[in-house]
């Protein structure tokens, strides 16, 4: 029996299988009482370095779809969901059309350059606008020098930008933006439908009820932030790009391109110039990863350090959690910045 008619049968909701908690929430969201996904990587965890248990293999190859964000974040579901006998199993979300996309920043530019334009032309204008072109223009030369010299030292094959091996030049934490998660729950609910018509109209109701929440949300957000985009800040890595886009926040600086591979010398001289020189109201770091970085920059100057979670750690895993985590990321930046 095929799985579309396993899926539509009385009484047998899809099996479904979420990446990480933020993906887990929209779907969860979109699924309602139909059923509850299952959720590969706990909060706490980093999907950069995350390897798959055989539980997880188990509910991946049973899933009748598994919902992600797509290579370039959960470099460990691109083998396992290539293997799957059905495409439509494997929905990567970073595909999903009408997506605003942004490139990675280039930390070490921004810190040298005080922020100011560098060839990335969208990272000082069209943050105080809140709205970007998902395509940029780069320099090819420079880039291709990159990669190959990148390419080279490391080994990779492929696009590698930062320390990661990555398709495309995007940014992957594409639900910090509201915008971008209004289309992932259209894209959900469209597949949810495909495989199980019975339900259609539920998933197509839910996924509106939604819509209208993540929209009230981002108005409420943008009130609350309207007084701090002006400050400047250190970012810890790109973990929370859309969402600094989206509500005009403006980031100085990146302490780490790859969050996985510690701060060079000359990047930590850098940021320690631009905080001591620029106005600079704080530095972040992240929930997932080792903070001592941030504690060592700062040591001795008067920059506040607050603590950044894009994944949701601590939040209860459902549907709540994305509108609690995109509350929590705006009392931070609150804290830190007011």
């Amino acid at each position: 029996m095929s799985t579309l008619l396993l899926c539509t049968s009385a009484n047998a909701a899809p099996k479904v299988v979420a990446s990480i908690a933020p993906i887990h929430s929209l779907v969860s969201m979109v699924m309602g009482d139909v059923a509850e996904p299952e959720l590969l990587l706990n909060a706490n965890v980093s999907p950069h370095d995350f390897s798959l248990k055989p539980s997880d293999a188990r509910a991946i190859q049973n899933a009748d779809v598994v919902f992600w964000v797509g290579p370039a974040l959960e470099a460990f579901l691109a083998k396992p969901l290539e293997a799957l006998d059905s495409k439509d199993t494997n929905v990567a979300l970073i595909d999903a059309k009408g997506l605003t996309l942004l490139d990675f920043r280039d930390g070490e530019k921004i810190a040298a350059a005080g922020a100011h334009k560098d060839g990335h032309e969208h990272e000082d204008d069209d943050k105080h606008e809140g709205e970007h072109d998902a395509k940029h223009e780069h320099d090819d030369d420079d880039k291709e020098k990159h990669e190959d010299k990148h390419e080279e030292a490391h080994g990779h094959e492929g696009h590698s930008h930062h320390g990661h091996t990555h398709v495309g030049d995007h940014d992957p934490h594409i639900w910090l933006d509201p915008h971008n998660a209004a289309v992932m729950l259209e894209a959900i609910a469209m597949h949810l439908e495909g495989i199980d018509p019975e339900n259609a109209e539920t998933y197509r109701n839910n996924a509106q009820n939604a819509l209208i929440e993540i929209q009230s949300l981002e108005t409420k957000i943008s009130a609350e932030l309207s007084n701090v985009g002006k400050k400047s800040f250190v970012a810890f890595h790109d973990g929370t790009q859309y969402f600094e886009a989206r509500f005009g926040l403006n980031a100085k600086g990146l302490l780490l391109d790859n969050p996985e591979v510690s701060a060079s010398a000359a990047r930590m001289k850098s940021l320690r110039e631009v905080l001591q020189t620029e106005d600079v109201a704080c530095i972040f770091s992240e929930t997932q990863f080792n903070s001592d970085v941030t504690a060592t920059l700062t040591e001795g100057l008067n920059v506040k350090v607050e603590v950044l979670d894009p994944l949701g750690a601590g939040i209860e895993t459902g549907a709540g959690l994305y509108g609690e985590l995109l509350t929590k990321l705006t009392g931070s930046f609150q804290r830190c910045l007011s």
